[in-house]
């Protein structure tokens, strides 16, 4: 999906299609971040690499002394949420109803 979406990017100039690939590079985001913190659940760790705490500050997950203080499972599941309900909306955008 990463490289699709950079391609996108070089080659896309309609508003509508422009709004779709954003919708997907933020689902894209989301769905790193979910993997990020679900490699900290497998080592038992809970500080996220600074650029993937930036992210997860934005999607409202509590960061404090660098660490992820919410459970870890729960920021998962919000994270992928997150990602779907963008797709969802690439999906809304391209097939209205």
């Amino acid at each position: 999906m990463a490289s699709e979406y950079s391609i996108a990017g070089d080659s896309i100039h309609d508003r509508v299609d422009r709004d779709v690939l954003a919708s997907f590079g933020h689902a894209l985001d989301s769905y790193r971040a979910a993997a990020d913190v679900w490699q900290l659940k497998i080592r038992g760790e809970r500080r996220p690499r600074p650029d993937v705490a930036t992210f997860l500050e934005t999607q409202g997950i509590d960061i404090s002394d660098g660490q992820i203080k919410s459970d870890l499972d729960g920021e998962m599941q919000r994270l992928w949420g997150a990602g779907r309900a963008r797709l969802e909306q690439a999906n809304a955008r391209v097939h209205p109803k």
